[in-house]
C-alpha cells in the first residue's frame, strides 16, 4: 500500500522559518516540498530541515530543478526529485533518498553531536591557478623522469638478465708411472712401499679321469693329479675373486694342502681308464690398492709438466706381474699408475676481457689466450642478445677434460 503524499508549494514569500512552520502544522507522515523558486538553496537550510524531520518523525522530500541542491539533499538523507510527478510515482526514490551519506548534528538526549559539514558543498571550490611556467616545469620534469626510468630499466636488464655458459677443453697429458710394492699379511699399517695385506683361503674338490694304455703307470697318476690341481686352482681363483674383499693377487694363490687324493686304480693295474677324486686347500694374498694412492700420486706428480695440474679423479691403479711370493704370503708385485694432467686456465682475466663481446670475438680471444685443446663452446641466454653478459658473475664456466 502506497503512503499518501502531501504537496507543499513554496513561493517567493516563503523563507526557512515559514517552511518549517508549515511542516509542523501539516502533521502529515509524508510531505513533499516543491521548491520551484529556490527557497532552500543553502546547505544550512537543508541541515535544519533534516533536523526538524528527525525531531517530528516526518518523511520529507524535496522537488527542485537545481542538481546541486538535489545532491546535497540526498547526501543528508532527504529524498530529492526533479519533478513532483517523479516523486509521487517513485517508491524507490523515497527509499534510496532516506539513506544518509553525511552525518549532521542532531539533538539527542541533551547532547549535541557535531559531525563533519555536509558534502558536497553547494558552491564548487575555486580551482587552483597554476602559472604557465609551473606547468611547463612539471611537464619537463615528468618527461625527464620517464627517460631516466627507462634508462635505468635498460641498464638493469643488460647487467642482470643475460647469462652465458662457457665450455672449455684445456690441453691434457696422460701420465703413467710404475711402482714396485710389497703386500705383507703380517703388517697392520702401510710403511713406505709395503702395504698391509690379508691371507684368504678356499677349498676345492674335483673328480675326473683320463684314458691309459692298458696298464696304469706312475706317469699316468702324476698327469691326472696335475690336471686336477690346475682345474681346482682355476676354481679357487674364481671363488676368491668373487668374495667381497680387497684386490686378490692371482699369482699369490698357492696350494696349501691336498685334503683328498684317491685314484680308481693303483700303479700296474690293468685298465683302459684311470679315475681320480681329489680335494685341496688354497691360499692367496689380497691387498687394498687404495692404500697405494698416496704413493702413486707422489710418483705421478714428479712427471707433471709446468703449467699443468694433476687430475686426482682420473687416477687408476692396475696391478701387473708378481715378482716374488714367499711361504708367509708376502708378495712383491708391480702396479701401473695412470692419470691425466690438464693445463691451468687463468679464467678471471680472460672472462673480464671477453665480457660484453660478441661470441665469435670471445671464442677467438679465449682460444688465443688460453691453452685449449679446441675452441670453446658458448651458450648465451637469451639467444637474441648476441653477446656475452657485461658482468663476469653472469658467466658460468664448465671445464671438460677429454680422456
Amino acid at each position: 500500500m502506497q503512503t499518501a503524499t502531501t504537496l507543499i508549494e513554496l513561493d517567493h514569500s516563503d523563507d526557512l522559518v515559514s517552511v518549517l512552520d508549515r511542516l509542523v502544522w501539516a502533521r502529515e507522515q509524508r510531505l513533499l516540498l516543491v521548491d520551484s523558486v529556490g527557497v532552500l538553496h543553502k546547505g544550512t537550510d537543508l541541515v535544519r530541515l533534516r533536523r526538524l524531520a528527525d525531531q517530528w518523525r516526518l518523511e520529507v522530500g524535496l522537488v527542485t530543478a537545481d542538481k546541486r541542491v538535489r545532491r546535497q539533499a540526498l547526501a543528508l538523507g532527504i529524498p530529492a526529485f526533479a519533478s513532483a510527478e517523479t516523486a509521487q510515482q517513485s517508491r524507490r526514490g523515497w527509499w534510496r533518498g532516506r539513506q544518509r551519506r553525511e552525518q549532521v548534528g542532531v539533538w539527542r538526549q541533551d547532547e549535541l553531536v557535531r559531525e563533519k559539514r555536509p558534502f558536497p558543498p553547494l558552491a564548487p571550490p575555486k580551482p587552483k591557478t597554476r602559472t604557465l611556467l609551473h606547468r611547463w616545469l612539471l611537464r619537463y620534469a615528468a618527461t625527464f623522469l620517464f627517460f631516466v626510468t627507462v634508462a635505468l630499466l635498460v641498464v638493469l636488464f643488460l647487467y642482470r638478465v643475460p647469462r652465458a655458459t662457457l665450455t672449455l677443453h684445456p690441453k691434457s697429458e696422460r701420465i703413467t708411472q710404475s711402482l714396485v710394492l710389497t703386500a705383507d699379511p703380517t703388517l697392520a699399517t702401510a710403511s713406505g712401499q709395503t702395504l698391509p695385506a690379508e691371507r684368504v683361503t678356499a677349498e676345492t674338490r674335483w673328480q675326473g679321469g683320463i684314458p691309459v694304455n692298458g696298464v696304469v703307470t706312475a706317469e699316468d697318476q702324476a698327469r691326472l693329479q696335475a690336471q686336477g690341481e690346475q682345474f681346482m686352482r682355476t676354481v679357487a681363483l674364481a671363488d676368491l675373486g668373487a668374495q667381497q674383499r680387497p684386490f686378490l693377487l692371482p699369482e699369490s694363490v698357492q696350494l696349501e694342502a691336498i685334503t683328498q687324493l684317491t685314484f680308481s686304480h693303483p700303479v700296474g693295474a690293468a685298465t683302459e681308464r684311470l679315475g681320480l677324486e681329489m680335494g685341496a686347500t688354497w691360499q692367496g694374498t689380497a691387498v687394498d690398492l687404495a692404500l697405494a694412492t698416496p704413493l702413486a700420486l707422489a710418483e705421478l706428480q714428479t712427471a707433471v709438466s709446468p703449467g699443468y695440474d694433476l687430475q686426482l679423479d682420473s687416477l687408476s691403479l692396475q696391478p701387473e706381474a708378481v715378482q716374488a711370493v714367499d711361504e708367509t704370503g708376502r708378495t712383491t708385485f708391480t702396479v701401473t699408475a695412470t692419470a691425466q694432467s690438464a693445463a691451468v686456465l687463468a679464467m678471471n682475466e680472460a672472462l673480464t676481457a671477453v665480457a660484453g663481446q660478441p661470441p665469435t670475438i670471445a671464442q677467438a680471444y679465449l682460444a688465443q689466450q688460453l691453452p685449449l685443446a679446441e675452441p670453446p663452446t658458448l651458450t648465451i641466454w637469451p639467444t637474441w642478445f648476441g653477446r656475452l653478459p657485461y658482468v663476469v658473475e653472469r658467466m658460468e664456466t664448465a671445464v671438460v677434460i677429454k680422456k
